[in-house]
This record gives structure tokens, C-alpha cells and sequence, in this order.
């Protein structure tokens, strides 16, 4: 269980903050995306070497992102932005394969179809959600370094942010009503149970993981709206600490259940 929760947690967190760094200009230089870069690969690298991944399907197309984001960083040190570019969208479409085949593989061959499709959904927002989130703070704290650098890249990946948070609460509410009504014994007691006793982790889940964040999210997007940019990146760190109490909770329900909560 523990490597499978790590595969999940670090390769998430590195294809997100890839499609998360791509919305940075190059104006926040050289160093941000060779940092970046080499973050995405050391995490997408721990992932994939001391996690467990089930599928071939999954697995080789999270190691052509590695591959490709490690070309990222050659090219982000040989100075040839424009190519690094398209590079750094290979390096993210092939990670948002790899994840969307995991979720879709790993669901139960009897369950509905549904499930299989809630979950390619799961891996895909849980990534821009992590991504948007910490390497967001990351671009925060580059306002010190570039003062010069405009507020634009810091707005895009809050939008990104609300828009995951959006995404994965709309997904939440989806499988507890679809679950509910399920005619599969196993998925109607398990979101049964998530209103009782044994149901604690989901609400944990549920308190850092979405609550939490929707509320950071507004406060953030207030304060970037008044260029406030310590601020913002202030309130991330508060965010990074519940988006990963609420990621890492929400990914042991993930694998335990099966369901994409």
C-alpha cells in the first residue's frame, strides 16, 4: 500500500507541476524552469523507482514524461526556451496519458463503467490540483528573486487552482450520489459508510482536502487581485500543508475503495 500511495502522491505532483509550469513566461528566468524542471524530475523519477505501478500501459508513458522532462532541463541549460517549450508538452501530454490509463485500469472489472471514467477524472484534477498549488508557491516566492516578473503567471495558476478544486468537488459529489444509487453491493456500502464511524477519513478528506483549499483559494485570489504577491504565497504554504493532509488521505481512500473520492 505505501508504495502505491508514493506512485500516486509524487507522479501526480510532477505531470501536474509540469502543465503548471508551463504557464509561466520566461520571463521568471532561467533558473525557475531549470528548478522547476529538475523538481518535476526528481519527483516524477521517486514516484516511478520507489513506487508500485500496476500497468505497463501507465508506466511507460510516465517514463517517456521523465524522459522528455529531463530533455527540459538540458534544453533550459543550453539557453533554447522555444524548444524547451515543446518539449516541457510532450513531457505533460505523456504524463496525462500515463495517469489517465492508471486510473482507468485500476478500476474493478465488474463495477460500472462510470467508475473507470470518475477516476481517469481523479488523476488528471488531482494533478493540476498539487502542481497548481505548490509549484504556485514555488512562483511566489520568485517574485523575490524577479521583482520585475508581472503578476499574470501567479493569476493563471491560481485560476488553474480553483478550477482543479471545482473540478475535484464536483467529481466528489458525482460518485457519492452515483454510488449511493449503485446496484454493486460493495460501492453502495462503502459511500454508506462514509457517514458513519469508519467514514472518518473521508471526512478528514474532506475538511483539508476541499474545504480547507476553497476557502484558501478565495483568499488568494483577493490578494492577487491587489498584486499582493507575499501575501498570496503566504497563504499557498497554508495550502500546501492542507492540500497534502487531504491528497495523501484522499489516495488511501483511493486504494482501499476504489472509489475516486
Amino acid at each position: 500500500m505505501f508504495k502505491t500511495l508514493i506512485f500516486l502522491l509524487f507522479s501526480q505532483l510532477a505531470i501536474g507541476g509540469i502543465w503548471s509550469v508551463s504557464l509561466v513566461p520566461d520571463l521568471a528566468g532561467k533558473r525557475f524552469f531549470r528548478f522547476c524542471g529538475l523538481a518535476c524530475v526528481l519527483l516524477l523519477a521517486i514516484g516511478l523507482f520507489t513506487g508500485e505501478p500496476h500497468h505497463s500501459l501507465s508506466l511507460w508513458g510516465l517514463i517517456a514524461s521523465l524522459g522528455l522532462s529531463c530533455v527540459f532541463v538540458g534544453l533550459i541549460v543550453c539557453e533554447r526556451p522555444r524548444q524547451a517549450r515543446r518539449v516541457l508538452l510532450a513531457s505533460g501530454l505523456s504524463g496525462a496519458f500515463g495517469l489517465g490509463a492508471y486510473g482507468f485500469l485500476s478500476a474493478p472489472d465488474a463495477w460500472p463503467h462510470w467508475v473507470a471514467y470518475a477516476s481517469i477524472v481523479y488523476q488528471l484534477s488531482s494533478a493540476l490540483f498539487l502542481g497548481s498549488v505548490i509549484f504556485g508557491m514555488i512562483l511566489g516566492h520568485w517574485y523575490l528573486i524577479v521583482p520585475t516578473l508581472p503578476i499574470a503567471p501567479l493569476r493563471k495558476l491560481t485560476q488553474l487552482m480553483i478550477i482543479a478544486t471545482g473540478i475535484k468537488a464536483l467529481l466528489l459529489g458525482l460518485v457519492i450520489v452515483l454510488g449511493a444509487t449503485s446496484t454493486v453491493p460493495e460501492i453502495a456500502d462503502t459511500v454508506e459508510g462514509f457517514a458513519k464511524l469508519q467514514g472518518l477519513f473521508f471526512w478528514a478528506r474532506s475538511l483539508f482536502g476541499l474545504v480547507g483549499p476553497i476557502v484558501i483559494c478565495y483568499m488568494i485570489w483577493e490578494t492577487v487581485k491587489l498584486n499582493a504577491t507575499q501575501s498570496a504565497t503566504g497563504l499557498l504554504y497554508v495550502a500546501t500543508v492542507l492540500v497534502l493532509i487531504g491528497e495523501t488521505v484522499s489516495r488511501y481512500i483511493y486504494y482501499t475503495t476504489h472509489l475516486p473520492v
